[in-house]
């Protein structure tokens, strides 16, 4: 995209931003006695899915000073849960600690393997912290941009809150560049509305690697005392060249032996798999989701907490209020998906696909994918009364998915014709749980397959949390552990297309999986010790075929978190270790390490806050998954063409500012470019950028 594309786009963005602007906002959504400082925000950058009690991770800002008379200054957010829609408030964020890490694609703490390119596939080394696949399997490597409905975040607020989010980082030939739009206002103090706008280009700094993504979504919300309703409408568009990787790792790891004669060269210099072919990987997706659940229940009389008690006149009577106090829950959740994947090359590369299934020399693989899920359920809410110490919920949830792709059958025109596939699944479940109360929470939830595709499988999943006071600190203990026995994905069995074409019948996948945490909050604490064992592993093989390995795999992992802080000098870790039992099927690093070395300071009388520091990523070498531009997947890498990654740190420099509404970084990254072993790859034959300069600049409005 030129740089005039980009100005229309902020142009559009910002004409939108004008036009929702006019309409009045008031009250904010109630809270419904959930505390707002607890642990469990899923949502915060700092939020680990295996360690959800590490409060001194969730550093939140208050506010900035507003003059009350002129702007009423007040945000709520909160998640759903996308089976049930159960609401979950989440801090605003306002966050600058970690800011300058948002724009980096391997993680705010270094954990993920990507292309590169900013945009790219990308997958988590750590085995703990990976998603499990959906049915749309060509989206989940884009987790950097695209988002599922549980993770949006809507809003109440007495006044229209914006927050604006640029980031640019290198020269603008080869650079890449992020800009983010987040609006919401209320139109009183039940309904609420707004827009999410992300978009990202990378241009590149190899060749033909750009990436163009767009993630555009419309939010609504309702929340009454006897309805409640969630909308969503959400857009992605990606378009990525592919370049399948560069020809020679030497270019990288030993490059005076590569240059030719040449006193220098640059990274566009260094020759790839796809020069002399042009190749696309492109994806247009959207879906709907709406949740709404009507509550029975009935008033009660409290006293008016908002009342100053001590300017009442002695021995008068506290004012009271009614409450609505809801029992049962009615649940409707549906969700629409639909997607359309496309993998075009103009020629075929030559020896880089092992088989070809269609004649011709051009590549135009096309797969599209149409979902419609409903969930009903009904609830009897925890604590409408003193006897009433958990919930209960039951929900049965019916999908019918459809897949269409190309056919070995042959049409008029004597090519190959498309097919479609339809699935459909019938499933019931249900949930206990208990998340009242400050000592103790509990819930467990289970689910099986009636009817269908994936008949018989099933699901139950369980959690506690332990928090006490230890030395007048908070400790806090949580366990979980799952049992799961789920079909392979529907991609997983049939796959067809010019260089990749199976037709299996994979059985059930079976994993248990155990872990615990430790979490001291005055120490800065955070101990995860996790277990899990798979039979019948559903994988992509050496060469990028699906696969099952028949046997048993276990994984343990123990990930520890520990800050220190001695005046202004802080260092943050995190040091992961973690074991595989068969290395050839599940490769993993056994170590994954992260530090940040900063000093955090105020100035121009304390308004100003200021981190100056640098943070280092390095994991041990393994033999890393590869990526395949024809499946869009990760796999194991080819027997004939081993590489190992790893044994290398990353490290920035940065400065990290914050300033009332705006948060500001600075940022060299990748400064030891060219030291050492020079093995900069996150994935098998696609390095790493060199050193850049990065800048990042975030702005929160609330009138």
């Amino acid at each position: 995209m030129e740089k005039t594309q980009i100005k229309h786009i902020l142009l559009t963005v910002a004409i939108a931003f004008a036009c929702l602007n006019t309409i009045t906002a008031q009250n904010p959504f109630q809270n419904n006695g959930y505390d707002p400082n607890n642990p469990y925000d899923e949502n915060s950058m700092y939020y680990d899915p295996n360690d959800p009690n590490a409060a001194f991770y969730n550093e939140q800002d208050s506010l900035p000073d507003v003059d009350p008379n002129t702007v009423p200054v007040h945000v709520e957010m909160w998640t759903v849960s996308e089976l049930l829609g159960d609401i979950k408030p989440i801090d605003v964020d306002t966050t600058y600690k970690y800011y300058y890490n948002t724009c980096l694609e391997d993680g705010l703490r270094g954990t993920y393997n990507f292309l590169g390119n900013l945009g790219s596939p990308r997958y988590s080394r750590l085995f703990f912290e990976r998603k499990n696949n959906n049915q749309n399997i060509f989206v989940t490597p884009y987790s950097f941009i695209y988002k599922n409905p549980d993770e949006y975040r809507f809003v109440n607020t007495k006044s229209p809150y914006t927050n604006l989010d640029y980031y640019m980082g290198g020269d603008k030939h080869e650079g890449e560049e992020r800009f983010k739009v987040y609006f919401g206002l209320s139109a009183n103090r039940h309904f609420s509305t707004g827009f999410n706008f992300d978009y990202i280009y990378g241009r590149g700094y190899y060749q033909k690697q750009s990436t163009a993504h767009l993630n555009g979504s419309y939010f609504a919300s309702y929340i009454g005392d006897r309805y409640d309703a969630n909308f969503i409408f959400n857009y992605f568009r990606l378009k990525m060249r592919e370049n399948g990787g560069i020809v020679n790792d030497m270019y990288i790891t030993d490059p005076l032996s590569m240059n030719e004669g040449k006193k220098e060269y640059t990274s566009s210099d260094i020759p790839v798999r796809f020069a002399e072919n042009d190749a696309w990987n492109s994806n247009k997706n959207f879906y709907f989701y709406l949740t709404h659940k009507l509550k029975f229940g009935f008033y009660r009389e409290v006293e008016d907490t908002t009342i100053n008690l001590e300017s009442l006149p002695k021995d008068s009577i506290p004012p009271k209020i009614k409450e609505y106090v809801p029992v049962t829950n009615i649940i409707h959740t549906v969700k629409v998906d639909r997607s359309k994947r496309k993998f075009l090359s103009y020629g075929i590369p030559e020896d880089f696909f092992s088989n070809q299934f269609m004649p011709g020399d051009t590549i135009d693989d096309n797969f599209n994918y149409l979902s419609v899920k409903n969930t009903v359920g009904i609830s009897l809410l925890e604590g409408f009364n003193k006897w009433s110490k958990f919930g209960l919920t039951a929900f049965a949830t019916y999908d019918i998915r459809q897949f269409t792709m190309i056919d070995s059958t042959f049409n008029q025109a004597n090519r190959f014709g498309m097919r479609k596939y339809t699935q459909h699944d019938f499933a019931v479940g249900g949930e206990l749980s208990k998340r009242q109360g400050s000592m103790i929470h509990y819930s467990a939830i289970g689910q099986i397959s009636l009817a269908g595709a994936n008949i018989g499988d099933f699901n139950v999943t369980g959690n506690m949390d332990f928090n006490f006071k230890l030395f007048g600190d908070t400790v806090r203990l949580l366990a979980n552990a799952y049992i799961k026995n789920t079909s392979p994905l529907f991609y997983q069995n049939q796959y067809h297309s010019k260089n990749f074409w199976w037709d299996n019948d994979f059985s059930k996948e079976w994993r248990y999986n155990v872990n615990g945490t430790l979490a001291i909050d005055k120490w800065k604490t955070n101990l995860n010790v996790g277990f899990e064992n798979i039979k019948n592993y559903l994988y992509f093989d050496n060469n990028a075929m699906s696969a099952q390995y028949t046997g048993n795999i276990q994984v343990f992992a123990a990930k520890l978190r520990q800050d220190f802080q001695l005046w202004r000098i802080h260092l943050d870790n995190e040091v992961t270790y973690q074991k595989s039992s068969n290395e050839s099927i599940l490769p993993l690093p056994a170590w994954s390490i992260y530090h940040n070395l900063y000093i955090s300071t105020t100035l121009a009388k304390k308004v100003l806050r200021v981190e100056l520091g640098a943070d280092l990523r390095y994991f041990t070498k393994y033999y890393a998954e590869a990526y395949n531009p024809g499946t869009g997947q990760f796999h194991l890498q080819n027997s004939n063409d081993l590489v190992q990654i790893g044994g290398y740190p990353l490290i920035n420099v940065y400065l990290n500012l914050a300033l009332k509404r705006t948060r500001i970084f600075l940022m060299m990254s990748h400064i030891n470019t060219g030291t050492g072993n020079s093995n900069y790859f996150h994935t098998p034959h696609y390095p790493l950028n060199q050193s850049l300069f990065k800048f990042g600049i975030s702005w929160n409005f609330y009138d």
